[in-house]
């Protein structure tokens, strides 16, 4: 039985930026803007609640061990022993706890009237663009975390993957997990449009006497970016 979803997810997070984004802008509980949330729940086809947990560079480490507690399967203190997963590449490797800093722009969670958990993990890409390999590897992590339809490691939580940006991803080909993937092969389900920034943007860019683009060029020069809007 699912219990605390929510406040076990708040309980390991412990980035700082978190919290001083939150003092900054008067905002300590990361409440959910009513336009977003009414955006997030448009794209899910469910409701939304205003008072969701949310959440910014959630490790996926603290996510698996959140629903773990949340489960009744782990409590602190318990000894868990580690176990591989079939890895990326073929390489075997346990991809719920790994120690590294692999995590979700943005956390989005709740507990719907059937008592369910429900998990919206998204994915923010603006100025740079998705690729195959970043996404096998969060994709692989995702699915040893859930599980997969046909054998969910959570019966009671529905996740689900939101991409986010300028516009739809141009070449993404995922295969996993399937409760990802959308009716087109290779695509993720949910896409949630970005919204530009209220100004124009500039880049730093490190060029030679020439102007020609250079890692160790002599001179520096501020230049328009180039806007994916």
């Amino acid at each position: 039985m699912l219990t605390n979803m929510e406040q076990r997810l708040a309980s390991f997070n412990r980035k700082e930026r978190f919290l001083l984004v939150g003092q900054a802008l008067g905002n300590a509980a990361f409440t959910l803007g009513e336009t977003f949330r009414l955006q997030l729940g448009d794209v899910l086809k469910r409701d939304v609640p205003a008072n969701a947990y949310c959440a910014m560079d959630y490790h996926l480490d603290w996510l698996f061990a959140a629903l773990m507690w949340a489960e009744g399967l782990a409590h602190p203190g318990n000894l868990m022993e580690r176990n591989v997963d079939a890895g990326v590449a073929g390489v075997p490797e346990d991809l719920k706890v790994t120690g590294n800093q692999s995590d979700i722009d943005l956390l989005v969670a709740w507990t719907d009237e059937r008592g369910r958990g429900q998990l919206a993990l998204l994915e923010a890409k603006g100025y740079s663009s998705w690729t195959n390999k970043q996404m096998l590897y969060k994709a692989a992590r995702l699915t040893a975390i859930f599980g997969d339809h046909d054998a969910p490691r959570f019966p009671d939580v529905d996740a689900h993957l939101v991409l986010v940006g300028p516009h739809p991803p141009v070449g993404l080909k995922l295969t996993t997990p399937s409760w990802a993937l959308g009716p087109s092969d290779g695509l993720a389900k949910y896409f949630l449009p970005l919204d530009p920034p209220p100004v124009e943007t500039f880049v730093v860019r490190r060029i030679n006497q020439d102007r020609k683009p250079a890692v160790t060029g002599t001179h520096w020069v501020i230049a328009p970016s180039v806007s994916p809007w």
